[in-house]
């Protein structure tokens, strides 16, 4: 219930669905203030939402920070990959299609091919409402295997809808296998805090490694600064996303 629940809340959690509302009300509006108000309010939420500059900002304070690479040990047990969108099948040409995040599939196979990571364990079960036969941990394994990473370093967990299964599903696996003691936790800058209290709430022991990240150093030439970009709708969807899930954990008592 909680991840059904969760999935039709999000629809709701988008800024433009915020714009579009306001503008449907403005049609509706009769009192030409209340209509030159909204109207306003749809141009500052427009503008504020597209700017570059205010975008990166609040995603440079949201996304974990990166481990340093001498931070790290010389080699892992596990490399441990949260899924998440990154991967579908398309019936018609019998292809795995690569969407979103793709960005923590490649860091984890090159873990593994530079013998940073002894095994890799993905964690990714359907995660949608509709596709519930379409277990993305099970189409990464069929990507690896094809790539040349042997089967039997490969152990997955499809179950898994949400962060909070991830974290109990996978801690049930590994704790049949005591001798993984070193654990790489693999996944997005944005979503590193939502799986760190989540993983940390289960009692394993690991060290972050984040991928996916959307920001760099800051920039400030006048395009960047002044220019709406609307590309910047995806990065806020992704934004309060997280920060609403991880808020949603916190009082649920999850992290």
């Amino acid at each position: 219930m909680f991840f059904i629940l969760s999935q039709i809340l999000s629809f709701f959690t988008h800024p433009l669905i915020w714009i579009f509302l306001l503008i449907v009300v403005a049609v509706f509006v009769r009192n030409i203030t209340k209509k030159r108000k909204i109207i306003l309010a749809v141009l500052f939420l427009f503008l504020f939402f597209t700017n570059n500059f205010i975008t990166d900002e609040v995603m440079r304070w949201w996304e974990y920070p990166n481990t340093k690479t001498s931070e790290l040990d010389s080699c892992y047990d596990i490399g441990l990959l949260l899924g998440g969108g990154m991967v579908n099948y398309e019936t018609e040409t019998n292809r795995l299609i690569f969407r979103n995040n793709p960005d923590r599939l490649f860091q984890t196979i090159s873990l593994y091919k530079t013998k940073r990571i002894k095994s890799i364990f993905i964690s990714s079960g359907a995660g949608n409402l509709v596709y519930r036969d379409m277990l993305e941990a099970n189409l990464i394994r069929r990507y690896m295997i094809e790539i040349g990473i042997p089967d039997s370093v490969i152990t997955v967990d499809s179950l898994s809808d949400n962060t909070r299964e991830n974290a109990l599903f996978t801690s049930k696996i590994l704790y049949k296998n005591k001798e993984h003691k070193k654990i790489l936790l693999i996944t997005s800058a944005t979503h590193m805090r939502r799986a760190v209290g989540c993983f940390k709430k289960v009692g394993l022991q690991f060290t972050p490694y984040v991928t996916d990240k959307y920001v760099g150093k800051r920039r400030y030439q006048l395009d960047y600064l002044l220019v709406p970009n609307v590309g910047c709708f995806v990065k806020w969807d992704k934004l309060i996303h997280e920060m609403i899930g991880y808020l949603t954990y916190k009082i649920m008592g999850y992290i």
